[in-house]
């Protein structure tokens, strides 16, 4: 039986509430009306508390859907080096983080690509690394696919670069993961160098 919906003004997003009796429901569903990207809504879980105790609780849950892909999106570490400082940069792109509902701030975080965008993100050949889950506790779904790919130098992307230093110390928590997975797979030479400049400052900050 389908379940009416009530539409979220201004968007495509819509809420339905199963065996709601008054003022409480069993569950709820906030979904768009393609059913694309993630849907919300109630899970049962459990925690063992430090005494051997077992605490029920519900909470919600985002599910992300991965459409057949078998995965719901690709991190990509692009590495390049500056051919003028000899120090890697990593290239990033803009994100809004929202840390209430109206205040925004803006970080830098390696490049992304959902399940519908792939070629966004992925333009080149590129070594897969491994998977990663983003908020297990938040966030369900298949993981998220982890890919680096060391490219030539492009003047085009100096302003989307950052030097490796600058960019460990940012707040790209899934891009630092994907960087960590990529200095395991990658030849030893780029990793060793990679890794000693991410505990360096650059000292050519100034320079592009």
């Amino acid at each position: 039986m389908k379940l009416p919906v009530t539409q979220i003004k201004d968007s495509d997003w819509g809420v339905s509430f199963t065996n709601q009796e008054g003022d409480t429901a069993e569950n709820f569903v906030v979904q768009r009306e393609n059913g694309k990207n993630f849907h919300v809504t109630m899970i049962d879980d459990s925690v063992t508390l430090p005494n051997g105790e077992v605490a029920k609780f519900r909470q919600p849950m985002i599910f992300e859907h991965d459409q057949g892909a078998g995965k719901v999106g690709d991190i990509v570490i692009v590495l390049r080096l500056n051919p003028s400082t000899q120090r890697y940069c990593v290239q990033t792109e803009e994100e809004n983080v929202f840390v209430t509902e109206t205040d925004i701030i803006k970080i830098a975080r390696a490049d992304r690509s959902s399940v519908d965008r792939i070629e966004q993100a992925v333009k080149r050949s590129v070594v897969v690394t491994g998977k990663v889950y983003s908020n297990p506790r938040r966030i369900g779904g298949m993981s998220i696919v982890t890919n680096y790919v060391i490219a030539g130098w492009s003047p085009q992307n100096v302003d989307e670069m950052i030097d490796i230093y600058e960019y460990v110390q940012g707040l790209d928590s899934m891009g630092l993961a994907t960087l960590l997975k990529a200095l395991q797979h990658m030849p030893a030479e780029p990793a060793f160098t990679i890794f000693e400049q991410m505990r360096t400052p650059n000292p050519h900050e100034d320079e592009k």
